[in-house]
């Protein structure tokens, strides 16, 4: 296993101007995963392309372990073949016309193993990835799942210090990507290797990883645990990405509270005032961005005697059956809310003026144009 450091490293394709990564810096620790977050075109896959020496960075340093495997600056390049490196890729990229077993004992046999520690070594990670029984089939009379699993299982049969995944179950089903998430989770509590894993699955990121990097336009604009980028998006396009409304805007009135974490502060927009919400380091009069997820708003006609929420006046506009619930939907003078109620529901009907209403405690705010701050 070894630690990564990655510092300001760019890649920039056909000196554009428009780099895919840019000025990029980020710590991986010891036997953690990580996984990279973003949509396509993030350049979360060039950054795992040069951290594997699939790409060489225009500027910057990558250090793995105490090795420093690529530096722009002094011409430094360790291809990858000399880095220590498992990758597992989108495709299984298995060979057709060997079996399992000597698929996985691929990397062994390059290494000149000696057969009888090749054979040894190859069963005793195909059973940790639950294939012992197939090691003498042919990858066609494997599922998706499994031939993905072979294909992680050749990636760490040589004990490699760095496991880089990019995307791995993306041409898998739903149901089949979170067992495989689930046995990776397991996976890695036996070996412990560095994982980087890149994707775009917000779900799948939050199940995997000890550490989460959510990137836009070459730059990380968040990173930490799952549950703090969840819960407290760093910034207006993280929050949009992990599916918050961020359409409403406002203004820091004052600061109710501080914790350690978090504050609450009192704040007001053009169609709301008043109201409490968490927020980050924010100060009076800092421009905000609220982000609310659907879930946590209720719909009620009587006022909040705490004052400590955050409730909008709005029509419901439609109201359509999507099973045991109903879905409706209500627009407010700055946005539209889409909420799903009970079948039995009475209060919204089409047409009917309702308050939107969420605790302070459930409502986040940033600072409107954080993510100009670059990487975090």
């Amino acid at each position: 296993m070894a630690e990564v450091r990655i510092e300001g490293i760019a890649r920039d394709y056909g000196g554009t101007g428009n780099p895919a990564v840019r000025d990029l810096t980020l710590d991986i620790a010891d036997g953690c995963v990580v996984t990279l977050l973003g949509p396509s075109g993030c350049g979360k896959t060039t950054t795992l392309r040069m951290i594997a020496g699939l790409e060489r960075p225009d500027a910057g340093t990558i250090r793995v372990g105490d090795k420093v495997v690529a530096s722009a600056e002094k011409g430094t390049f360790v291809p990858p073949e000399r880095r220590d490196i498992g990758m597992v890729f989108q495709s299984y990229a298995l060979w057709p016309h060997l079996t399992v077993l000597e698929n996985v004992s691929y990397p062994l046999r390059m290494r000149r193993v000696a057969k009888s520690e090749m054979r040894q070594r190859s069963m005793k990670v195909l059973e940790q990835v639950g294939l012992q029984d197939k090691a003498d089939s042919y990858p066609s009379r494997l599922s998706g799942g499994q031939q993905q699993r072979a294909a992680i299982a050749r990636s760490l049969v040589f004990d490699p210090q760095l496991l880089l995944m990019d995307e791995p179950f993306s041409n898998l089903d739903a149901r089949l990507r979170e067992r495989m998430g689930e046995d990776l989770r397991e996976l890695h509590a036996k070996v412990g290797v560095t994982t980087v894993y890149v994707t775009h699955d917000q779900a799948e990121a939050m199940v995997l990883s000890d550490e989460v990097v959510v990137m836009h336009e070459g730059r990380i604009l968040d990173q930490g645990s799952p549950q703090k980028i969840s819960l407290q998006p760093a910034t207006a396009t993280v929050a949009s990405f992990l599916g918050y409304n961020t359409e409403l805007r406002g203004v820091v009135d004052e600061v109710v509270s501080q914790s350690e974490d978090t504050q609450v502060v009192r704040a007001s927009g053009v169609d709301w005032s008043g109201c409490c919400l968490s927020a980050p380091d924010l100060v009076k009069g800092d421009q905000i961005t609220l982000a609310i997820r659907t879930r946590v708003l209720t719909m009620t006609d009587k006022p909040d005697e705490s004052g400590m929420s955050c409730g909008w006046l709005g029509v419901v506009k439609a109201r359509r059956s999507v099973g045991d619930r109903d879905r409706v939907t209500i627009a407010c003078a700055d946005t539209t809310f889409v909420l799903e109620v009970d079948t039995t529901c009475t209060e919204c009907r089409v047409g009917t003026k309702v308050n939107v209403r969420a605790a302070a405690d459930k409502v986040w705010a940033v600072r409107s144009g954080s993510d100009l701050d670059g990487n975090h």
